[in-house]
């Protein structure tokens, strides 16, 4: 009974040496206090601020990281289908039909059936807007076919897919890489149109930043990754014709003095977002990737822009 009752105080006694042993080592572990000036702190793994106009950076972390990046590859889709367009205007009035492939792609979708078709430029729309995965292929598929050679010969290991859309779509994919490596873009590759996870499909936030001040300078792609709802005409297997209402993923829009460019999630990305704010003729470009939530990655780049336009002399109204 004696030996019993001593227990709890040799527990205490063991507990207090064991705290007083490992409180040192505490101390020593501990950070500095958090500095009361610089950048907010944000939950993205990788960030940069820029200048739009000059591309300077104001700060960032992580810049050439290589990550994955979501569907802020669809950036790159849609600018490689604007430069063909640009060559020949008339492709907007043509119809893009959705092969199985197209249609059947998982994951953030235009909501487009194999077979259903609509005009190239509605599909845009449905590219950017909802982030449609499926439009992705469908425009990989599309355009891909200008890039074909007149001596092409079906693969016969096509696993019963058309052949000449899968062989149109790596061109495509050829492309997205060829025009990465003009515009020096160092840390990205792509292995998809539309940035669904995968082995060596990735890019950095420095790299996004470039391509984005390029291809934001071109009034097409301005007006549709500024533009909050779009509706289109397809036309079904049937031969009817029905309405798609697509609304843009991007939040920030809902706010004055925010454009583009293009939101991304994916369970190895995180949540990513590419933006551009403004203030009068004043332009930043910021892009955040691997946030911690949806939510957090407009969280984050609010905070990042209020820091920068006080940085630049823009005080409350």
């Amino acid at each position: 009974m004696q030996m019993n009752a001593r227990l709890p105080l040799l527990f205490t006694l063991i507990g207090l040496v064991a705290g007083a042993a490992a409180a040192p080592s505490l101390r020593a572990d501990k950070q500095p206090p958090d500095p009361l000036g610089g950048p907010p702190f944000v939950s993205a793994a990788a960030w940069g601020v820029y200048d739009w106009d000059s591309g300077d950076l104001l700060a960032g972390e992580n810049l050439d990281e290589v990550r994955s990046v979501a569907s802020t590859t669809k950036i790159m889709t849609a600018w490689l289908a604007i430069l063909e367009i640009d060559k020949n205007p008339e492709l907007l009035e043509e119809t893009v039909t959705f092969s199985e492939r197209a249609g059947n792609t998982r994951g953030s979708s235009s909501r487009i059936g194999p077979g259903e078709s609509v005009l190239l430029e509605d599909l845009l729309y449905g590219l950017m807007l909802p982030s449609g995965n499926d439009a992705s292929v469908a425009i990989g598929e599309f355009i891909g076919r200008r890039y074909l050679s007149g001596d092409f010969e079906p693969d016969p290991d096509a696993e019963g897919e058309p052949p000449f859309d899968r062989a149109a779509y790596d061109a495509f994919i050829e492309r997205m890489n060829e025009t990465a490596a003009e515009l020096g873009l160092a840390n990205t590759r792509y292995v998809n149109t539309h940035g669904l996870d995968a082995d060596g499909h990735a890019s950095s936030v420095a790299d996004l930043a470039k391509l984005s001040r390029h291809v934001t300078r071109h009034p097409l792609f301005r007006k549709i990754t500024g533009t909050r709802t779009h509706t289109g005409n397809v036309t079904t297997v049937e031969g009817e014709t029905r309405e798609a209402a697509w609304r843009n993923t991007n939040q920030l829009l809902g706010i004055e003095g925010y454009s583009g460019v293009k939101t991304g999630t994916t369970r190895r990305a995180g949540a990513c977002l590419v933006s551009i704010g403004y203030r009068g003729n004043d332009r930043l470009l910021i892009v955040v990737l691997g946030s911690t939530s949806a939510p957090g990655r407009y969280v984050d780049t609010r905070n990042l822009y209020r820091w920068a336009w006080l940085e630049r002399g823009h005080r409350p109204e």
